[in-house]
């Protein structure tokens, strides 16, 4: 919480102050108005003022803390998900290479709706493959999978069940299992989706209208697509995407090798549904010009798993192979970078560089840099020890590494460039007689407001 409100959180923690405020948590409302920029469905909402019960108000942590906890949950998730394929030692990459990629890092610990979002759509394509492949219950399967679904809904809108329903049903064609689709059981999930999604909608339908259930789901969609060029964004998009996942998308390359593929043995068939999850839904941001890389985040958690199986792999391969070779040279990659990086800050940092970067409290620069080279030690080590404990320390000490990159130094930098909103507004409103109200000025602004 120390960095101050920014983004939408400003926005979702109003929403759900004024749910709290009238009672009404069926139409999420700012400042009264139910159309607002933005709007979604009330779930996060209803997250946060939950949160608030704890804290005794619509805070920082209560519009943050909901955040965290899916980011938490969601590692729990692809862990327990790659141990039916993986050994601990893959599972336990799969789990780290979330939570150290760059966007994760960014928008993790921010009251976005991305993270809770995330969660849900994750745990709908996951639950239910994990139950196909185990052969549960049809019913069961399907109802998990649209009962998160019905969740994701709730979050965020019609993006949940399209990306879960498209991806299970090209799988179930590639596969040659597309009778599957048409047992009983997945009548029961739809009912399931409906019986979670439908009292909600039933209810906000009747207070807004048609008009209302639009602007909801749809209103959001008018601002993207209609700037800038189609085929710069279907070139660049890709890249945004490789840093987004960085430094994990370095680790999908060996997909590419055939020697690798057909080393997949039991992970096949998961490797193969993970990757009809990305193919389905990538068009869907690859061919509408503004679309942010955020907004394919809740497919990061399927890239994470891919990661877990390359490495794996690589690990499991001979000595002399080319894969446990190219595995090494990654060792030794980050190890020569970690301390080159952590060197580079704390002289910047002693300095005083006006880089804003290089903005970084000498204490930190200090701290970085021995675990920089802490994390190089351990990856020279286990270019060398091959042991499965040995290799998950190498992982976390990228992992490790990256967090301190966005939640360190990238945080201090922002904390050095802040504006403090909290004293300019306190300072406007003891200016401003009883009883009067603030208003924003010029519309949907971007933050800071002006006033």
């Amino acid at each position: 919480t120390t960095l101050d409100v920014r983004g939408e959180e400003s926005r979702r923690g109003t929403v759900a102050k004024e749910m709290i405020r009238t009672g009404d948590f069926i139409v999420p409302r700012f400042h009264g108005e139910p159309h607002f920029m933005s709007a979604r469905p009330p779930l996060q909402m209803w997250t946060i003022a939950a949160t608030s019960l704890l804290t005794g108000e619509v805070d920082l942590f209560a519009v943050r803390f909901p955040s965290v906890v899916a980011i938490a949950f969601l590692a729990v998730v692809i862990y327990c998900y790659s141990r039916t394929f993986l050994t601990r030692m893959g599972a336990f990459c799969a789990a780290a290479a979330y939570l150290s990629m760059l966007q994760v890092l960014e928008l993790g610990r921010t009251g976005e709706t991305d993270a809770v979002f995330t969660l849900f759509v994750t745990c709908s394509l996951l639950s239910w493959h994990a139950g196909k492949m185990r052969e549960w219950n049809p019913a069961m399967v399907w109802s998990l999978g649209y009962g998160f679904a019905a969740l994701a809904t709730l979050t965020k809108g019609p993006q949940g069940p399209v990306y879960f329903a498209g991806p299970a049903f090209i799988y179930l064609l590639v596969t040659r299992d597309w009778r599957y689709a048409f047992r009983p059981g997945h009548l029961v999930g739809i009912l399931t989706f409906l019986c979670l999604w439908g009292p909600w909608q039933l209810l906000f339908f009747l207070s807004e209208g048609l008009e209302g259930v639009r602007h909801i789901y749809f209103g959001d969609v008018a601002m993207y697509g209609k700037e800038g060029s189609l085929l710069r964004h279907m070139i660049e998009y890709p890249l945004h995407l490789a840093v987004s996942f960085f430094p994990w998308s370095l680790f999908l390359l060996p997909l590419f090798r055939r020697e690798l593929r057909e080393k997949l043995g039991n992970a096949r068939l998961y490797a193969l549904f993970l990757v009809c999850c990305l193919a389905v839904t990538f068009p869907t941001v690859w061919l509408v010009k503004g679309a942010r890389t955020r907004f394919f985040m809740p497919l990061f958690p399927c890239v994470a798993i891919l990661a877990g199986i390359v490495i794996q792999r690589c690990y499991e391969a001979a000595a002399s192979s080319p894969l446990n070779k190219d595995w090494r040279r990654s060792h030794l990659m980050f190890a020569i970078a970690l301390p080159l990086i952590g060197l580079t800050f704390f002289v910047l940092s002693v300095t005083g560089n006006e880089w804003t970067l290089a903005q970084q409290p000498i204490g930190f620069a200090v701290i970085f840099f021995l675990m920089t080279i802490l994390g190089s030690g351990v990856l020279w080590w286990a270019r060398r020890d091959q042991r499965p404990r040995i290799q998950q320390a190498a992982v976390l000490s990228i992992a490790v590494f990256f967090g301190l990159i966005v939640n360190g130094i990238r945080l201090n930098a922002l904390l050095a460039t802040d504006v403090p909103r909290k004293e300019q507004v306190a300072a406007i409103e003891a200016r401003v007689p009883q009883n009067e109200t603030i208003y924003t000025l010029g519309g949907d602004v971007v933050h800071p407001f002006s006033f």
